[in-house]
C-alpha cells in the first residue's frame, strides 16, 4: 500500500487533495474545519447546544435509560473523533508527499489554485486534428520551447474534470476554444482568471 502511494504522480496527489478540500480552503483551513476549530459548530457541539430541558416527570421516567444513553453518546463521540483523526492524517499525508515532491507552498494553496494547476487541455492542430488531453505543465513546457505559440499558436480547450468547480468551466461541458497564446500556462494561478475574462468577453460580443 505504501509503495502505491509513493508511485502516485503529483497530478494524482493533487486530484486526491481536491477531494478532501472545499472551495476556498487550503490544507491548513481544511484541518481546522475537520477538527472543529474553525469557529463553526461541529455536529457534536451543535447537537449538545440544541438539547432541550425535559419536564421533570419525563426526565424521571427516562432516568433508567440515562446510563445507556450516556454510553451511547460517548461511543458516538469517540467514533467521530477517530474519523476526524483519520481524515486529518490522510490530508496531511497527501500534502506532505506533494511537499516532498517540491511543491513548497502546498499547505497555502487554495482549492481553486490546486484545481487550476491540475487543468487538462486539448488542442486543435493546424491540420484540424484534436490532440490531448495534456497537463498545464506539459503545455507550458512546449511553449517554452517555441511550440504552440506565435506562428504555431493553436486553438486550445480546457477539459472539464470531476473536481473542476471553477466559474470558467461551463457546467458539465468543456470550456470554449481559445488561442494558446491567450493562456499563461507557466503561471497557474493566472490561468483561471484569464479563462474567465475570455469567456466573459465572448459572451458580451
Amino acid at each position: 500500500e505504501e509503495q502505491e502511494k509513493i508511485k502516485k504522480t503529483p497530478h494524482e496527489l493533487k486530484v486526491e487533495l481536491l477531494r478532501l478540500l472545499q472551495p476556498g480552503e487550503n490544507v491548513t483551513r481544511a484541518m481546522r474545519r475537520i477538527g472543529g476549530i474553525d469557529g463553526t459548530s461541529s455536529s457534536t457541539g451543535g447537537s449538545i447546544s440544541k438539547k432541550r430541558v425535559m419536564p421533570s416527570k419525563l426526565a424521571a421516567a427516562k432516568s433508567g435509560d440515562a446510563g445507556k444513553n450516556s454510553k451511547s453518546e460517548q461511543e458516538r463521540i469517540k467514533n467521530e473523533a477517530k474519523l476526524k483523526r483519520q481524515q486529518i492524517d490522510h490530508l496531511t499525508e497527501v500534502a506532505d508527499q506533494l511537499l516532498a515532491g517540491g511543491i513548497s507552498d502546498i499547505y497555502d494553496m487554495t482549492y481553486e489554485k490546486i484545481s487550476t494547476s491540475t487543468a487538462m487541455w486539448k488542442y486543435k492542430g493546424l491540420d484540424g486534428v484534436i490532440h490531448g488531453p495534456y497537463s498545464s505543465e506539459e503545455i507550458a513546457g512546449w511553449k517554452s520551447q517555441g511550440y504552440l505559440t506565435g506562428s504555431t499558436a493553436v486553438l486550445i480547450q480546457r477539459v472539464k474534470q470531476i473536481h473542476d468547480n471553477s466559474s470558467s468551466s461551463n457546467g458539465g461541458e468543456d470550456s470554449e476554444w481559445v488561442s494558446s497564446d491567450s493562456i499563461d500556462f507557466g503561471s497557474v494561478e493566472k490561468t483561471s482568471s484569464v479563462m474567465e475574462e475570455i469567456v466573459l468577453k465572448k459572451k458580451k460580443n
